[in-house]
């Protein structure tokens, strides 16, 4: 059995690849800026947590707090982005 952390991961990145439409791991850890193999290891519960590094480049990229990235914190969305062209940023 998944310990909680990892369970959070998991959590995350589907809710994640749910909202932003995201259909692969592969496809979400470009965004994230993790090779496959980071993505397999916070699969399979290797990496019990988001490095900052990934949650930023999600954070910048989607709008999402880095902080409920990694912790689980609320709010899920940071500041609104001004100037980004990006549908996923219009919250």
């Amino acid at each position: 059995m998944k310990n909680t952390a990892s369970k959070r991961i998991l959590e995350m990145k589907q809710e994640l690849k749910q909202e932003l439409q995201i259909t692969s791991d592969v496809a979400f850890g470009k965004l994230a800026g993790a090779d496959k193999s980071v993505v397999g290891q916070w699969i399979s519960g290797k990496i019990k947590s988001i490095a900052p590094r990934y949650a930023y480049n999600l954070e910048d990229k989607t709008g999402y707090s880095a902080r409920w990235i990694m912790l689980g914190n609320e709010p899920k969305r940071g500041k609104k982005k001004t100037g980004c062209k990006n549908r996923c940023c219009d919250y």
